[in-house]
């Protein structure tokens, strides 16, 4: 009883996370979701190795940054990895893992960053790279890694940000 209980109220806060993305990125949404299924097992992999306390970020930010700096950072990162037009970005929903948001238009990491909350963890529309960005102390950590298809790309791109 006390199980479910519990999972109505997750379901009900998942519910009301969903409404608020929905309401405030109605611009920036792309109509398209990943759910956990149709997710790559290399992103799981890449993105759990970027947590690992001994892996070195490929860049980082002050977390004195401003919103508005940290914002323009976060953009200018994923667009040196190749990230360009549209981008899946995790919503840390179980229900909806991953929604496509529109990328080409400066400043809409600002509004994303309203709605969710950090680590943000981020893939290209074809899913041949994965970023994520935590706060850590005194600073943010940049990580980004590419898929074996996706290696000679975005080499080209930001050859200095990938390994």
């Amino acid at each position: 009883m006390a199980s479910q209980a519990r999972q109505k109220i997750l379901e009900r806060r998942e519910a009301q996370a969903w409404d608020a993305i929905r309401r405030d990125l109605t611009d920036v949404l792309a109509d398209r979701i990943l759910d956990r299924e149709g997710t790559p097992g290399w992103i799981w992999e890449a993105v759990d190795g970027f947590w690992d306390m001994t892996k070195e970020p490929q860049a980082t930010l002050t977390d004195e940054a401003s919103p508005a700096a940290l914002g323009q950072w976060i953009e200018e990162m994923l667009s040196r990895c190749g990230f360009h037009d549209e981008a899946f970005i995790f919503t840390h929903l179980s229900t909806r893992p991953w929604i496509a948001c529109k990328i080409a238009q400066p400043g809409w990491f600002t509004r994303v960053r309203t709605v969710i909350d950090d680590a943000w963890v981020f893939a290209t529309g074809d899913l041949s790279v994965v970023a994520a960005v935590a706060e850590q102390e005194y600073r943010y950590e940049f990580f980004c890694a590419t898929s074996k298809s996706g290696q000679s790309r975005a080499r080209a791109i930001a050859p200095d940000l990938l390994s």
